[in-house]
């Protein structure tokens, strides 16, 4: 799991980031499970015949939903 959180150093959650994350992700293809009392941490569970093409895959789409969710988020900073 990835854990989304404002600051580092407080570990305040970021819900929003997470969830705008799993959104994007799935946009794309790529179904992310949630956890934690925020959900705010985000789940990959791939089955363990995965291959590593199939993995890469999987780390592209996440990538580039955490890139876009975050210009989205916090375009205004």
């Amino acid at each position: 799991g990835i854990e989304f959180v404002k600051d580092p150093k407080t570990r305040e959650p970021d819900m929003v980031l997470a969830q705008t994350v799993k959104q994007i992700a799935l946009h794309m293809g790529l179904i992310l499970g949630e956890a934690g009392y925020r959900m705010n941490v985000l789940k990959i569970k791939p089955p363990l015949i995965i291959t590593a093409g199939e993995a890469g895959e999987v780390l592209f789409i996440f990538e580039t939903a955490v890139q876009a969710a975050l210009q989205k988020v916090y375009a205004h900073v």
